[in-house]
């Protein structure tokens, strides 16, 4: 009732797709097969340190997050930039 945080959202949609994946960040992403940043897709979860979100496609992110306090879909590279560190992780889960 009071929301939903980053990984209790990409949870619940893999579980929609009959993917059973774990409650919290950490742990999401020990799960999955490992992406190249450069060959991310539909579909799969990026992390970045506490937050993770799922690719709408290459170029645009769903999340929750504190930033808005919603559930919002924006481009990643929107994303990036406010996260201020490397890389994000990337993984598959199919």
């Amino acid at each position: 009732p009071d929301g939903v945080d980053c990984s209790g959202l990409v949870q619940q949609a893999l579980a929609v797709e009959g993917i059973a994946l774990r409650r919290d960040t950490d742990l999401q992403r020990e799960q999955g097969e490992a992406v190249k940043f450069a060959a991310r897709e539909a579909g799969d979860l990026v992390f970045w340190p506490g937050h993770v979100g799922l690719l709408l496609d290459g170029d645009r992110l769903c999340h929750a997050n504190a930033h808005w306090m919603a559930v919002v879909t924006e481009p990643l590279a929107d994303v990036m930039a406010r996260a201020g560190s490397d890389e994000p992780v990337v993984r598959r889960y199919r």
